[in-house]
């Protein structure tokens, strides 16, 4: 059985599908399964893979379901106790298994281990989050109410898939990513923000992969949503799953979640929706609802400079 299952994720990555892969089998650690998840390109990235001559990759197709499916059906083939999601945009370094996995086996409590990611010429857009968490390796528990939401927000983004590894018990516990509507925002933080409370995360702010955000489809650059993110949407249910201990904690960031997202409706012209939001957790502000109104008139602006 591998000490590891790596699981990527695959949808038209013909120009980075190699790089990535080629960051795994280069790893320190070798005893691993790659499961390669197609999710019904339209390019030659199956192909790419299918010429890479490592009999640990494994090739899984699925006609188009969205990343938190393909994730899903990857890790539904694996075999090992350990996951961890690769974007086929993203690499990592050589040592990133091996730190995970020693931290891993010296602190079994731990339910995952995450590390921090170089964003290169990106780094003053896109802040590494796991550095403001602690400035040096540390096992954390599930974080309190008087940790606050801003310190939940930085932990929320440092459980980023691609520097992640997880537990398959924790893994199965939370559902696996949220798979449904072919999602394609917050898929993650849906899983994440449940792990986030099921034991001590090991933090490791050592930058060991590489986030291309100039290869994302996802990326900052996309500015348009008309709903709310899963962990916004569900975030009363989650929280019914918690430990009763966490569940105060667990609201606290499915509320920053809703914040965030019902700014992001406001900039996007979704302006009820937006209020819906709001409403759902308690955020209905006499000056929020003025900076919403704000937003909402500069969006319907762009909109008529741009006919114009």
């Amino acid at each position: 059985m591998p000490r590891i299952s790596v699981v990527i994720p695959l949808y038209n990555k013909s120009q980075t599908i190699e790089r990535a892969i080629r960051s795994v089998i280069t790893q320190r650690i070798t005893d691993i399964e790659i499961i390669v998840v197609d999710d019904g390109s339209t390019d030659n990235s199956a192909a790419v893979v299918q010429a890479m001559a490592d009999d640990r990759i494994k090739l899984v197709r699925q006609p188009n379901a969205g990343p938190g499916r393909a994730r899903n059906v990857g890790a539904s083939h694996a075999r090992a106790p350990l996951f961890s999601f690769l974007d086929g945009d993203d690499e990592w370094k050589p040592d990133f298994l091996a730190a995970g996995l020693t931290a891993l086996e010296n602190h079994p409590q731990a339910v995952a281990y995450a590390c921090g990611f170089d964003t290169g010429v990106y780094a003053d857009q896109v802040t590494d989050k796991v550095s403001l968490l602690t400035p040096t390796p540390a096992l954390l528990p599930p974080p309190k109410v008087a940790a606050g939401h801003q310190w939940m927000k930085y932990a929320l983004d440092g459980l980023h898939s691609s520097s992640t590894i997880v537990r398959r018990e924790a893994f199965l516990a939370a559902g696996g990513y949220f798979d449904r509507d072919r999602c394609l925002w917050g898929e993650d933080s849906y899983l994440w923000g449940q792990i986030l409370f099921m034991g001590p995360v090991f933090w490791d702010p050592a930058r060991h992969i590489f986030y291309h955000i100039e290869d994302s489809d996802l990326g900052f650059a996309i500015k348009k949503r008309d709903r709310e993110r899963p962990l916004a949407k569900w975030g009363y249910q989650l929280m019914k799953k918690m430990a009763p201990e966490h569940r105060k904690a667990f609201f606290v960031l499915a509320q920053r979640t809703a914040s965030d997202d019902a700014d992001t409706l406001a900039d996007s012209g979704h302006i009820i929706k937006c209020f819906a939001l709001r409403c759902k957790y308690r955020l209905l502000r006499p000056w929020r609802l003025k900076a919403d109104i704000r937003r909402y008139l500069k969006h319907l602006q762009s909109r008529g400079l741009q006919k114009s």
